[in-house]
């Protein structure tokens, strides 16, 4: 196997892809004592970078790599697609599912020229009792958000999945700009 050295390596990929010094890596001379050689450089790659690096290589390791973030995709795309749309009921018309725990069902009505928004309700029941009142007297009292007691025990479980979350920060930061971001850039995936 005939390979380059290293230093002509990284410095032919630094100029072929336009990597920039300070931002996606950093070279340090190393000054080496007298007799013993000529000086050379460290670089130090930032994780972006190293991940480009190993994705456009031409070789055994890069299909590898690229493979390995192709899977990493296609695995997000099957937990996404059961976490957008989990178990989504027929709802009657113009009753719309919304992003509120305590209010997840949002209510239009059409008043002869438009789609009229008239607020969001704890259940489907409450939506269509507010059209239905919008179409008897033309505008509909706005329902106050009354957030339920929250119990000890449920205190205690957010404090505990939140002290989870602080815990493991680090790794799935980590894990989110190893391997799903860049594969997900190299994608040029919506999901970035």
């Amino acid at each position: 196997m005939n390979s380059l050295p290293f230093a002509t390596w990284i410095t032919e990929r630094i100029a072929e892809f336009g990597f920039v010094e300070n931002q996606d890596y950093i070279a340090i001379s190393q000054n080496r004592e007298i007799g013993h050689g000529r000086g050379r450089k460290d670089y130090h790659l930032t994780l972006d970078t190293a991940k480009e690096l190993a994705m456009v290589e031409h070789n055994d390791k890069g299909r590898q790599v690229r493979r390995y973030f192709i899977e990493c995709e296609k695995l997000l795309h099957q937990q996404s697609s059961t976490v957008i749309a989990p178990h989504r009921e027929c709802l009657p018309k113009m009753v719309y599912h919304h992003q509120s725990k305590y209010n997840p069902y949002g209510a239009y009505v059409w008043n002869g020229e438009k789609n009229v928004y008239i607020g969001v309700y704890p259940t489907v029941d409450d939506a269509v009792a507010a059209q239905q009142l919008f179409y008897k007297n033309g505008h509909v009292k706005r329902i106050r958000k009354v957030q339920p007691e929250i119990s000890d025990a449920e205190k205690e479980m957010f404090i505990g999945n939140l002290h989870a979350v602080l815990h493991n920060f680090r790794r799935i930061d980590e894990i989110w700009r190893s391997r799903l971001r860049p594969a997900l850039e190299v994608m040029d995936s919506k999901l970035v």
